[in-house]
């Protein structure tokens, strides 16, 4: 009787356990985009600076590629709330999400059991493909999904796309290494799926 009840218990618990971080993680997104959109001024949903970028980033380093979800939805409210249309914010979370499952996807390949800031090597690795290439993906999404929904004219598509993805590499170069080193010196034991970051 009492494994029945354990049983149940755990049956019922499972879902909060699952969905608390990714509540919170899409929640913590959804207020840093919201902030960051307060400091565009080429288009309302393009900022030259985009921390989420790097907080993603750094979620799915630390704790595992299946978070993705939470930046997508996270990424989708946030352009849902500006009053664009659900398939141009869908596809924007989508953008979103896809560049930081690659980023973190193409370090965790490079980097394997080494920390990622522990040599110079990563640390160049980080760099090239974080902050540089998987940019280009949400940049790239993000404005062709805006351009054909009809709020951004495509005439102006490559100067968006070079702000989307500056705001991007800005977001990831800064707050990426932050919230990575910071979890390290505060000793917060990480998800093994994620990179390792010497802890």
């Amino acid at each position: 009787m009492r494994d029945n009840i354990l049983a149940i218990r755990d049956w019922l618990i499972a879902p909060i356990r699952w969905s608390a971080p990714h509540v919170a993680i899409a929640v913590i997104y959804f207020a840093l985009g919201r902030f960051s959109l307060t400091l565009a001024f080429q288009h309302a949903n393009i900022s030259p600076v985009w921390p989420p970028t790097g907080f993603a980033l750094g979620v799915l380093v630390l704790f595992g590629r299946r978070y993705a979800i939470a930046v997508a939805i996270g990424a989708f409210a946030v352009m849902l709330s500006t009053g664009r249309s659900v398939p141009a914010s869908a596809f924007v979370g989508l953008g979103n999400a896809l560049e930081a499952f690659t980023g973190c996807w193409l370090l965790q390949r490079i980097t394997r059991e080494e920390g990622l800031f522990s040599r110079a090597r990563n640390t160049a690795w980080f760099l090239a493909c974080g902050v540089l290439l998987c940019t280009t993906v949400s940049a790239t999404i993000g404005v062709t999904a805006l351009s054909a929904a009809g709020t951004a004219p495509w005439s102006q598509y490559f100067g968006f796309w070079r702000t989307w993805w500056l705001g991007d590499a800005m977001g990831a170069l800064v707050v990426a290494p932050f919230l990575i080193c910071w979890l390290e010196w505060s000793s917060i034991r990480v998800h093994p799926a994620g990179v390792g970051v010497n802890l």
